[in-house]
């Protein structure tokens, strides 16, 4: 972040001397991200949808002739995408309370008969039984959010065309590179939100039987884990930082194309749509699901020259 904010500083130290070749400018509008699923099976990559954000920034301008200039800037560029409905919740805690319910149930019913430490070792084997006929996942009927907020440095090649004395249409487009300052996950239940055994809906008992399972103690320690779940299901409203399973920076494509309106000499306004697209994949773990992240974007600003 340091060397970027140098660089902005360095052109705009020497735009001071660079006689009206140079501009600078505001910008602000709506965005629209969205999350894409890089080619993988994992279930926490799929179904998100786009949703709609605020994002703006400062530029600055280099006109080499009539028509091309070089443009670059620093921005708040907001990602992400969102879920709704029955989707994939990473397991590792869930199956942690499975374990805990089984050990603890076993142990509270024959504890007093073969002994804590047989009791703890047969609690131990239903839950590995258990556990192969449950899905790598746990699933649940709730919307989620995936929130991004990153700080983006375009370079782009400008073209512009004089449409008549006043308005001037416009291209550009380039690479970015992009730094992540926060990431998390906003999690919201609803009247009818609970837990399921698959993508498809049913119980996570339902689940076990089709994969083979008949033994009613391990389809009964399921049902109990199933049932706490679903009278605590609230507790799926929260939000859940992430920064640290993302990787801070990513970089990609970019491009624009808009009208200018000359307001006075050297000052205008103008409107441009576009968009923006990461080349990487940004979990750190493949565990957590591979995506790439891009937005669309509706932006209005104004710039003035030096």
């Amino acid at each position: 972040m340091k060397k970027i904010c140098f660089a902005i500083s360095i052109m705009l130290l020497f735009s001071a001397t660079a006689n009206a070749q140079w501009s600078v400018g505001i910008k602000g509008g709506l965005t629209i991200p969205s999350i894409t699923n890089a080619n993988d099976d994992n279930p926490l990559s799929k179904g998100y949808s786009s949703f709609v954000a605020f994002g703006g920034g400062v530029l600055v301008n280099y006109k080499i002739n009539d028509t091309w200039s070089l443009e670059s800037g620093l921005e708040y560029s907001p990602q992400g995408g969102v879920k709704d409905g029955i989707q994939a919740i990473p397991a590792d805690e869930y199956y942690s309370q499975l374990q805990s319910t089984i050990k603890q149930t076993v142990l509270g019913q024959y504890g007093s008969i073969i002994g804590n430490a047989a009791a703890e070792a047969m609690g131990e084997q239903i839950y590995t039984v258990a556990r192969g006929y449950l899905p790598d996942y746990v699933y649940a009927d709730v919307k989620s959010t995936a929130k991004f907020n990153y700080l983006m440095l375009p370079v782009q090649a400008k073209a512009g065309w004089n449409i008549s004395n006043s308005v001037r249409f416009y291209a550009k487009a380039g690479l970015f590179a992009s730094y992540l300052m926060k990431a998390k996950r906003v999690m919201k239940t609803n009247a009818s939100s609970k837990y399921y055994g698959g993508e498809n809906g049913g119980t996570m008992v339902d689940y076990a039987v089709s994969k083979g399972c008949q033994d009613a103690t391990t389809l009964g320690m399921i049902g109990l884990f199933e049932s706490g779940l679903n009278s605590a299901v609230s507790a799926l409203d929260r939000t859940d930082k992430m920064t640290s399973s993302i990787h801070k920076c990513n970089f990609g494509f970019i491009g624009q194309i808009g009208f200018s309106y000359e307001l006075a000499e050297n000052q205008n306004i103008f409107i441009e749509g576009g968009g923006n697209y990461g080349f990487l994949v940004i979990q750190k773990d493949s565990a957590n699901g591979k995506n790439r992240i891009g937005s669309g974007s509706v932006m209005v600003g104004y710039t003035i020259g030096l």
